[in-house]
């Protein structure tokens, strides 16, 4: 015997009915019902088969699994066996670890020893640079300029942006040691007469130009350096000259000796 559950199509309610007795009355409003045993019957069969289908799913499941668990095995025989094989070789791994080691230390110390030295000159040099300020405020330029020498000097042993930046405050130290001494000392600005034009400067280097421009009068000169990978076959020469902004003057033009010189070269 066995009862199917269905809903009355009069009232709704849920009637059990007995699947061999396809044929019974609603408890509730006495309609009478028939079981459509056909749709049942597929039903059942239905059931039957997804309940059959699931035991297949399970079976083949099981077989995966299985298949799994064994190469996972011999995956973890492999990886043991590795395990072991490079301990064997664990001792000439480390020592060629020490090797590579010891070569970026000895690559590395220079740079550090570098470094160090690098910090060392910007501090004296920072050093320097109060006791010119000190030295100009007391009125002794003498001792300004010595010390200012001394700062060019350190300068030139920077590297780069660094050498360039207290190069340049070389050249602001020494305009402004000259500019102060004269204003104690009362001398007015001087007018200077050019005895060559700045085609005739810049056939000279630096070093004569320099001193050109030092014998003259002026006091305000400043070296800009080039780089040198523009023309390596120029090495110490002028590229370019101008007096208070001007780059082309001529014999006989008059200039301020506290105008500024600059002078192009390219490096050694």
């Amino acid at each position: 015997m066995k009862i199917i559950p269905m809903n009355c199509t009069n009232c709704g309610h849920t009637v059990d009915v007995d699947f061999d007795n396809p044929c019974t009355f609603c408890a509730y409003c006495g309609s009478k019902l028939m079981l459509d045993v056909e749709a049942i019957q597929n039903l059942l069969i239905a059931k039957e088969q997804t309940k059959q289908n699931a035991n297949e799913q399970e079976t083949k499941q099981k077989e995966i699994d299985a298949k799994t668990k064994e190469v996972r095995i011999k995956e973890e025989a492999k990886l043991e066996a590795m395990r072991i094989k490079k301990k064997s070789e664990h001792s000439s791994d480390f020592f060629i670890l020490l090797l590579i080691i010891l070569f970026i230390m000895v690559g590395i110390i220079p740079i550090v020893v570098m470094s160090c030295n690098e910090n060392n000159r910007k501090n004296q040099l920072k050093e320097l640079s109060l006791e010119i300020e000190e030295c100009i405020e007391d009125g002794d330029y003498d001792e300004a300029n010595k010390l200012n020498r001394e700062l060019n000097q350190l300068a030139g042993e920077l590297s780069g942006s660094d050498e360039d930046k207290w190069k340049e405050q070389y050249n602001d130290y020494k305009y402004l040691i000259e500019k102060t001494r004269r204003e104690d000392l009362g001398i007015e600005a001087q007018k200077i007469t050019m005895t060559k034009s700045s085609s005739d400067i810049r056939k000279y280097n630096r070093e004569q130009a320099e001193r050109y421009f030092e014998d003259l009068g002026f006091y305000y000169i400043t070296l800009v350096e080039n780089d040198p990978i523009i023309n390596i076959f120029k090495k110490d020469s002028i590229s370019d000259v101008s007096i208070d902004g001007e780059k082309s003057f001529e014999v006989g033009d008059v200039f301020s000796d506290d105008d500024e010189v600059c002078i192009y070269y390219y490096p050694d």
